[in-house]
């Protein structure tokens, strides 16, 4: 295991509720059933530096994808004058169309609407499931197949046409870097399975493997309240004291991935809560 408890950002721990351990590694009831058992985690932020040092958002200008280069270092005449480094936050819940957005997550809509959120009425997809959305958005290039998330690493070095913006902002700008799902999906090609080069997340993915209860549950609370207080303790890290800095934190919540449409209606108190 690649953690440690000094190195490692989440633990869990499942504690047996008056079974006892039997052979072949199984818990076992008196009746021969499966033991019953109760799960808790936490989570934490351990504080990295910039991979390179700060500079301005604005100094980089992003080209578009036919350039074949997602960025170029503006000249400077105009990173004399930038404005400091913004922070930025994304929330993605896939699959979700705008009208079962705002039926299942009333409070959290109303918040967006509420602060003036700028709304892309003619936003629209560019592809048929999920990678080749999430490559365009994050990426600013789609996706030929369904299978080219996988295989397109963001450590791949030799991908100079096809970089995400994580990478640019971690290593071109120096800043925190956050990226992580609500579920434990490792061979989709959904975002979790490029394995994305990001200061923070990899341990996340790990915790929600740990174990499993509908709806979209890890022991007592749902994942995607893991995902959000993770968020939480990653911002506060970065935005004062002595590990300050500009940080991005790209959250995506699966819990939409099922055919009755209501698990998601599970997200809008704890988001709502969030953007508060």
């Amino acid at each position: 295991h690649p953690y440690s408890p000094e190195t490692s950002e989440a633990a869990c721990i499942r504690i047996l509720n008056g079974f006892t351990y039997r052979k072949k590694n199984l818990f076992m009831g008196r009746r021969g059933t499966k033991a019953k058992h109760s799960v808790t985690c936490t989570t934490r932020i351990i504080p990295q530096p910039p991979e390179h040092n700060q500079q301005p958002l604005s100094s980089l200008s992003f080209r578009n994808s036919r350039d074949k280069s997602l960025n170029k270092p503006a000249s400077k005449a105009s990173t004399s004058t930038a404005s400091p480094s913004i922070n930025i936050l994304s929330i993605l819940i896939d699959p979700i169309s705008r009208s079962e957005f705002q039926r299942s997550l009333p409070k959290t809509s109303a918040i967006l609407a509420n602060n003036g959120f700028a709304n892309f009425t003619k936003y629209t997809v560019v592809g048929d499931n999920s990678g080749p959305n999430q490559s365009a958005l994050f990426s600013g290039m789609p996706l030929k197949h369904r299978d080219g998330i996988k295989s397109s690493s963001s450590s791949q070095k030799n991908q100079k046409s096809h970089r995400w913006i994580w990478d640019v902002l971690r290593q071109d700008l120096g800043y925190a870097t956050l990226k992580a799902e609500d579920g434990c999906v490792a061979n989709s090609n959904m975002m979790q399975s490029i394995n994305p080069n990001t200061t923070h997340g990899k341990a996340l993915h790990e915790l929600f493997c740990f174990d499993y209860e509908r709806p979209n549950c890890l022991g007592s609370l749902g994942m995607s309240e893991h995902l959000i207080s993770y968020a939480k303790q990653f911002i506060t890290m970065y935005s004062s004291g002595k590990y300050k800095l500009p940080w991005e934190a790209f959250l995506s919540f699966v819990d939409t991935h099922e055919d009755t449409m209501t698990l998601g209606k599970l997200l809008d108190e704890p988001l709502s809560q969030f953007l508060e």
